[in-house]
């Protein structure tokens, strides 16, 4: 459920900068806007649990992260 709510913001956010992609004076923006829209998307979806996950390992086998 939060994959999809932080994709559709991004790609929201995606599409209205796409639109000033053609304007010669807002298109440096509109070129970091995206990139920086894709980097962070990759750190909130990948890296960041894969740090979590990482430094939350104990050792022990059989367990996972979601168990109670």
């Amino acid at each position: 459920m939060r994959r999809l709510t932080v994709l559709a913001a991004v790609a929201a956010a995606t599409i209205g900068s796409a639109l000033i992609l053609a304007d010669p004076i807002f298109q440096g923006l509109a070129i970091s806007l995206v990139f920086g829209l894709a980097s962070s998307t990759a750190l909130t979806l990948l890296a960041i649990p894969a740090i979590y996950a990482w430094l939350r390992d104990d050792g022990r086998p059989g367990e996972n992260l979601g168990s109670t």
